[in-house]
């Protein structure tokens, strides 16, 4: 059996199956991802050494490779860096793989914006989420815009177009997170059974894996962080208490599991209906390749900018 190269998207479920799902396979060996990060990700443009890495991965185990890490597409902040994190790292993934099967989950990108302003929050950011898509609208911030979102990071049909380029059209399988999320026991078994995974289903938690916050904590979480300095490089903070950012997380991570600080925002609310309009235009063509290329016409059940 050939590897499989698990290679993201972030925010579609990546967390669930590489903490609940994959451990649970017993005739696969899943590479640990501080040693896919090791290789693949920390060495420089000039530093790779694709013989040594192949040598190290060959010798790993006697089973066939799984390896699943989101972060082989580049951080989701700053979004592959315009490409350039997340085709190096396709050209080094498919010289020590070239027989891989390559697994791609994707997401309705409303809701991939609006999860990934949430984690910025998480993590101790407090722009607004139009400055957090749209750093060119404000003064100053334009030379800084690789370390925000980056809504380049989600023309799926460039990441698609490049894997299957890479590693041949039939080897490249397409799931959407939406499939899985409305049913995940349904979506786990064929995926189980597609790849001829050695798992027992029933002895699965589908309990969710790190929820976004609430609404009323959103507003919390984004006040606090004006008392610290840590957290994403872009912030601004009036200044530092030691350990406030610490003690702020710990009690939104609790609070996070209280139904009274408010339910789970609407993607399309969060992010506010005079930036929607420009980010679902934004996403239209490369969507619409999505359906005349690939055939993915059920992104139009899931409203995918169309």
């Amino acid at each position: 059996m050939s590897t499989i190269l698990h290679i993201g998207y972030p925010k579609t479920a990546t967390s669930w199956l590489q903490e609940k799902y994959y451990p649970k396979i017993t005739n696969r060996f899943l590479v640990p991802r501080k040693t896919l990060q090791k290789y693949f990700l920390e060495p420089g443009a000039f530093e790779f050494d694709v013989e040594n890495t192949g040598k190290i991965f060959n010798e790993f185990s006697d089973k066939p490779l799984l390896l699943s890490d989101e972060l082989l597409l580049g951080r989701l902040r700053p979004g592959g860096v315009k490409g350039f994190v997340t085709k190096e790292v396709a050209n080094r993934l498919h010289k020590v793989f070239p027989d891989a099967r390559v697994v791609l989950f994707i997401r309705n990108q409303i809701d991939m914006v609006a999860s990934s302003y949430l984690q910025y929050v998480r993590s101790g950011g407090n722009y607004s989420i139009r400055r957090f898509m749209f750093p060119e609208d404000y003064e100053g911030s334009r030379s800084n815009r690789t370390v925000l979102l980056g809504l380049d990071y989600f023309l799926y049909h460039q990441v698609i177009d490049y894997y299957k380029q890479l590693f041949g059209d039939d080897q490249v399988d397409i799931y959407l997170y939406e499939d899985f999320d409305s049913d995940p026991k349904s979506f786990i078994q064929n995926f189980n059974d597609k790849y001829s995974f050695d798992c027992d289903i029933s002895k699965i938690d589908f309990t969710r894996v790190n929820p976004g916050y609430r609404k009323f904590l959103i507003h919390t979480r984004r006040f606090s962080s004006i008392f610290s300095r840590m957290g994403p490089l872009n912030k601004y903070y009036l200044f530092h208490i030691k350990n406030f950012d610490y003690i702020s997380r710990y009690f939104h991570y609790i609070a996070n599991n209280y139904k009274i600080f408010g339910g789970r925002p609407d993607s399309k609310k969060l992010i506010g209906r005079k930036n929607l309009k420009r980010v679902e235009d934004y996403y239209r063509e490369s969507n619409r390749m999505l359906t005349d290329k690939y055939n993915l016409n059920q992104i139009e059940k899931y409203n995918y900018p169309l």
